[in-house]
């Protein structure tokens, strides 16, 4: 069973795997200096920050790498304990190697995310602070890092901390009517409690508003570019990621299967889906593609319908239900459909666009981002893990049932209940109030050496 409060040192790459220029190799533990100098051809410093120069050695003491030492001593790390982190040549083989030589001098291997989880444990963050990092980490975009940076510097945790001293104050007053309930003595009126928990509520679901967002910034959009065959599809997602990601053809039927792109759309991780072009078909494969494409509607956040006068496809022949769908009339350079001719008004509020040399799909991209962000400003995001959002929803339901319980029964033992599950709740976000499960489920996600 892995030592939780520092008495192991644990040791792990905290760079990705593969050859590099460097490999950095992280220790942690009351023995991490101990260690790191059974190893050493000369034993180390140890000055808290400062930079030194080391050699490696193997077992039999022959030279394993020239390697830069930084130790950090705790409180003062990381992890709240003491550190050490070894620069060394990004050889896999050697990093390897110096792990082994570590483990054998006393180290363990470190679990997931066990480095953040001691500062954590240690009081260096708070529990959404650390999953900040994990975000921060996995990250799509540069906005998506400003987002979860927010997160990490503490923004969502001083405000979900004033909240849960306000239901704490709701709660201690609830608690003490009862003491005096048999007195009929009134601690506060119900309409002030009401007042007080309706402001509450409201702050939390100013924060659950970002939610949306908020996941589309940590797991981004699918956009969906469907049609009938040779309408351009492929051409479009061309001129929208800046390259020839997709063959094109004059071919009907080129593109047989869906590929995908990811981008980033000014700040946002946006994947365009090209799907092979809708039509009867006698073909097996190009069958095949065209079934692959309607089923990807339903998973789409948002899907472009094009056409031309050339090539056109009455929406009606289709089973076409989305939420959320743009029209993209291309070829315009060769002629526009009528909608009082093809009895299809959705022509009407279609983009014209030519994609073969990027008329018009400018508009369509912004239109696309426009649908996403709706009217939000993206710098003002706090990132949320979808746990975050889950617990505040909880809190608002149990602050709800205590304002209905205020206006209703008054019952003061039901309402110190539901304010205590809100309580718990905003304490679970922040790890003032926590489990050694939730503890276990969130940092096993991190990657080994952060």
């Amino acid at each position: 069973m892995p030592d939780l409060l520092g008495k192991d040192t644990i040791v792990a790459l905290s760079t990705p795997e593969g050859k590099s220029a460097l490999g950095v190799i992280r220790l942690s533990g009351q023995n991490a200096w101990t260690i790191v100098n059974k190893i050493l051809r000369k034993q180390a410093n140890f000055t808290h920050r400062s930079v030194e120069i080391v050699q490696l050695v193997d077992e039999s003491g022959e030279p394993l790498d020239q390697a830069v030492l930084i130790p950090w001593e705790g409180p003062s790390s990381y992890t709240g304990e003491n550190m050490i982190e070894l620069s060394c040549h990004g050889n896999p083989l050697l990093l390897h190697a110096i792990e082994q030589r570590l483990i054998a001098s006393g180290a363990r291997m470190a679990e997931p995310g066990e480095f953040t989880k001691r500062a954590f444990l240690n009081g260096k963050l708070s529990l959404d602070q650390a999953e900040a990092v994990a975000l921060t980490i996995e990250a799509k975009t540069l906005q998506t890092v400003r987002s979860a940076q927010k997160l990490l510097h503490g923004e969502m945790r001083n405000t979900i901390s004033s909240l849960q001293e306000l239901v704490k104050e709701r709660l201690a007053i609830a608690e003490l009517g009862l003491d005096f309930i048999e007195e009929d003595y009134e601690i506060d009126s119900p309409a002030h409690s009401i007042e007080v928990l309706a402001d509450i509520q409201q702050r939390i679901n100013q924060l659950l508003q970002q939610d949306r967002l908020g996941s589309v910034l940590r797991n981004g959009v699918q956009v969906l570019i469907a049609g009938p065959p040779n309408v351009g599809k492929s051409t479009l997602l061309n001129r929208i990621v800046g390259y020839n990601r997709a063959i094109t053809s004059d071919t009907p039927g080129t593109t047989r299967d869906f590929l995908d792109v990811t981008i980033d759309l000014k700040g946002l991780p946006v994947t365009f889906i090209d799907t092979a072009g809708i039509r009867d078909t006698q073909d097996p494969v190009e069958r095949e593609g065209t079934q692959r494409a309607q089923a990807l509607f339903e998973r789409a956040d948002i899907v472009v319908w094009m056409f031309s006068k050339t090539e056109f496809l009455p929406l009606d022949t289709i089973n076409l239900n989305h939420d959320s769908i743009l029209y993209a009339q291309n070829k315009c350079d060769l002629g526009l459909c009528e909608a009082e001719d093809d009895n299809a008004p959705w022509i009407n509020s279609a983009f014209p666009i030519v994609a073969i040399n990027g008329d018009g799909v400018q508009q369509l991209v912004e239109e696309i981002r426009n649908r996403i962000v709706q009217g939000n400003d993206l710098s003002e995001i706090i990132l949320l893990e979808q746990r975050h959002a889950d617990l505040l929803k909880e809190a608002s339901d149990s602050i709800e049932r205590s304002i209905e319980l205020f206006e209703t029964s008054n019952d003061l033992l039901l309402i110190a209940t539901e304010l205590q599950t809100a309580y718990n709740c905003l304490g679970s976000i922040t790890g003032s109030v926590t489990s050694d499960d939730i503890l276990s489920h969130i940092f096993t996600s991190f990657c080994i050496g952060k």
